[in-house]
């Protein structure tokens, strides 16, 4: 995962990379995907809210479910791969993007992309209750 994860950051920022190790687009050197980076950990979290939303409004299950789950993590997976970039493209400021300003500011950004497109998922359903 981590290496899909070096790959996707690479081909964005239009470098070379090793395993999980990418190379920053100066040419200055080095940075490593490590396992905290990884776009998996927020996959899970989309499926919970994606089964959490379609519990919640009592939908049962079709084969549609398995397109917005998938919906919502190649965006998590996105989102995660710009911010892999942004810390490649300037890092420089490696510790406001991954730090607790840059972490808060990923974490509600992967929330809402997740929550977004899990009420888009329902929204015939949310309509059809009002």
């Amino acid at each position: 995962i981590l290496a899909a994860d070096a790959i996707a950051a690479a081909a964005l920022l239009g470098t070379e990379r090793t395993g999980n190790v990418v190379a920053f687009p100066d040419g200055s050197g080095y940075f490593q995907v490590y396992a905290g980076c990884s776009s998996l950990a927020n996959m899970s979290l989309a499926f919970l809210a994606w089964v959490t939303v379609t519990q919640l409004i009592g939908r049962r299950w079709s084969a549609s479910d398995l397109t917005w789950y998938v919906a919502a993590c190649l965006a998590v997976v996105s989102v995660n791969i710009i911010r892999i970039a942004l810390i490649g493209l300037y890092p420089q400021h490696f510790e406001f993007l991954h730090g607790p300003f840059g972490g808060a500011i990923y974490s509600w950004t992967t929330f809402f992309v997740i929550a977004t497109i899990c009420f888009l998922g329902v929204r015939r359903e949310l309509f059809a209750r009002a």
